[in-house]
C-alpha cells in the first residue's frame, strides 16, 4: 500500500510535467496534421468502381511534407509524393478494390525530417451485385372430430361413430422479391495551381485529378490522362477549367491565376521627352504597329534613344540589349513621330532618351526620358 503522503508526491510531480510539456509548444510530429476529405464514412461503393481517396496535410513548425502514404486495413496502397515547400499540401489515389468487403482506409503524412502523422480512419463497405428472390407459401389445415358414445348396457348396443374432418383453404402470402438499385457514386473533378499569383514570364504547375467520368478537357482542349500535372506560362490574366463529361452530362472544376506586371516608374527630363501608342506600362503583342513620338531641346547636349529588348532593371539602371533608333545633336523641340514594328523577344521593353554632355575624356550623362511596355507572344 503506498502512503498518502507518496501519493501527493507523484501528483506534484505529474502536475510538473504537463507544466513543462504546455511551455514547450507544438514541436515534432504533433506540429503535424493530416485530414482525410474523401471518401466519408460509412460510404457504399459497387465492386469494380475507383474510390478517390482525397487528402491534405500541413506541417505547421517543420521542414514540411514530402509524402503522402494510403492504407487499407494497414496495408500500403501507394505512395504520393508532395512538394514540402507548400504550406499545405494536396493528394489523391484512385483505388480499385479486388474484392468486395469493408475497408478500413486512412492516410498518413510524411515530413522531410521523418516525422509522420496519420489521418482518421474511415470505414467503406464495397459491394457485389446480386439478385435475391425469396417466396413464402404457406397452407394451414385444421381438423376436427366428433365421437358420440352410449353407456354400456346389458345387453351390448353398437352405435355407429361419425368423424367429421374440416379443411380450411388458406390463400398463398407471396413476399415480393427485393430490388436491387445499383447507385453509382457521383463524377468529381478537382483542379489546383501551385501558385495563382505569377509575376510576368513566371510559370506554374496545374494538378488535376478525377473519378468516374469519360473524358476530360482542360479550357476546351482534350486531356489524356484522368489524373496529371501541366506547366503553364500565362502572359495574362487566366482561369482554366476542368471539364469531366459523363453519361448524365458535365462537371467541372475552375482556378484563375492572376499575372501582375511590375513596370518601373516612368522617367522624365527637362531636355527631352517620349510618348508612344498605349503610353507607358502598355500590354502589346509581337507584330503591333506602335506611333513613338519625341522631342530634344538644348543648346548645350547631345542625345541618345535607345530601344532595350528584353529590358530588366539592375543596379545602374535599365539594362539588357538594345539598338540606338536615334541620336545627334540639337534639332527643334517640335515632336519627331515614327512608326515600330514590335519583333521578338517577348517581355518587358524600355524606350530610354539620353542626354549627354560632351567632354574630353567622352561623354558624361546628364539626364534620362524613359518608358516601358510589355510585349506578348
Amino acid at each position: 500500500m503506498i502512503a498518502s503522503g507518496t501519493k501527493i508526491k507523484f501528483l506534484a510531480v505529474g502536475i510538473l510535467l504537463l507544466g513543462l510539456a504546455a511551455c514547450m509548444g507544438i514541436e515534432g510530429e504533433a506540429s503535424m496534421q493530416v485530414w482525410l476529405d474523401a471518401p466519408l464514412d460509412g460510404r457504399t461503393f459497387s465492386e469494380g468502381e475507383t474510390v478517390l481517396l482525397h487528402t491534405h496535410a500541413r506541417d505547421v513548425n517543420g521542414a514540411g511534407i514530402d509524402q503522402i502514404h494510403y492504407y487499407a486495413n494497414d496495408r500500403l496502397l501507394a505512395i504520393g509524393e508532395a512538394d514540402a515547400s507548400l504550406p499545405l499540401v494536396h493528394s489523391f489515389f484512385g483505388w480499385n478494390p479486388s474484392e468486395a468487403g469493408t475497408y478500413e482506409v486512412y492516410t498518413k503524412a510524411i515530413s522531410v525530417n521523418g516525422g509522420s502523422a496519420e489521418s482518421a480512419h474511415v470505414n467503406i463497405t464495397i459491394t457485389d451485385l446480386q439478385q435475391a428472390t425469396s417466396e413464402v407459401l404457406s397452407v394451414e389445415g385444421s381438423a376436427t372430430s366428433t365421437t358420440t358414445e352410449k353407456p354400456l348396457t346389458p345387453t351390448p348396443t353398437i352405435t355407429q361413430v361419425t368423424s367429421t374432418l374440416t379443411i380450411t383453404p388458406v390463400t398463398p402470402t407471396l413476399t415480393p422479391s427485393p430490388t436491387w438499385t445499383n447507385t453509382k457514386p457521383p463524377p468529381e473533378v478537382f483542379l489546383y495551381a501551385k501558385d495563382t499569383s505569377l509575376n510576368a514570364g513566371e510559370c506554374t504547375t496545374l494538378t488535376w485529378e478525377s473519378a468516374n467520368t469519360n473524358r476530360l478537357t482542360l479550357n476546351d482542349l482534350p486531356v489524356s490522362n484522368y489524373s496529371g500535372s501541366t506547366r503553364v506560362c500565362p502572359v495574362t490574366n487566366i482561369t482554366y477549367t476542368l471539364t469531366g463529361y459523363y453519361s448524365g452530362g458535365t462537371v467541372s472544376d475552375s482556378v484563375t491565376i492572376r499575372v501582375n506586371y511590375n513596370f518601373p516608374a516612368q522617367q522624365f527630363s527637362v531636355y527631352a521627352g517620349i510618348s508612344i501608342t498605349g503610353g507607358h506600362g502598355g500590354i502589346h503583342h509581337i507584330g503591333d504597329t506602335l506611333q513613338i513620338c519625341y522631342y530634344f531641346d538644348s543648346d548645350n547636349y547631345i542625345f541618345e534613344f535607345r530601344d532595350y529588348s528584353p529590358a530588366s532593371i539592375g543596379q545602374n539602371g535599365t539594362t539588357g540589349p538594345y539598338n540606338i533608333l536615334a541620336q545627334g545633336t540639337m534639332f527643334d523641340s517640335q515632336n519627331v513621330c515614327k512608326n515600330y514594328t514590335l519583333v521578338a523577344p517577348a517581355g518587358y521593353e524600355a524606350f530610354q532618351f539620353r542626354i549627354k554632355r560632351p567632354s574630353e575624356g567622352g561623354e558624361v550623362l546628364v539626364d534620362i526620358a524613359e518608358l516601358w511596355i510589355y510585349v506578348l507572344p
